[in-house]
């Protein structure tokens, strides 16, 4: 016996479609607060958060050290940091 929890595939499309969209305009919205991206076209910015991945780290934990080449461009979202 197999028993499932079945949606309806027009209804997961809404309904992901919709978390997708406030994902979206969270990260838009972050990201148009930094002045360096604050003058960009909606369209192109917009274009950046299906990139863009949140990441949380531990306090103490190193992310990057002074003089090290970045492999990413970090934007902090909450909390504080500190190159070491």
């Amino acid at each position: 016996d197999c028993k499932f929890a079945v949606v309806l595939k027009k209804d997961y499309q809404k309904i992901f479609s919709k978390l997708q969209k406030r994902v979206t305009d969270k990260t838009l919205s972050l990201l148009q607060s930094i002045s360096y991206f604050k003058d960009w076209p909606k369209k192109e910015a917009k274009r950046l958060t299906f990139i863009c991945e949140d990441i949380e780290y531990k306090w103490g934990n190193t992310v990057i050290k002074q003089n090290e080449k970045p492999e990413y461009v970090y934007v902090v979202k909450e909390g504080e940091f500190e190159v070491p």
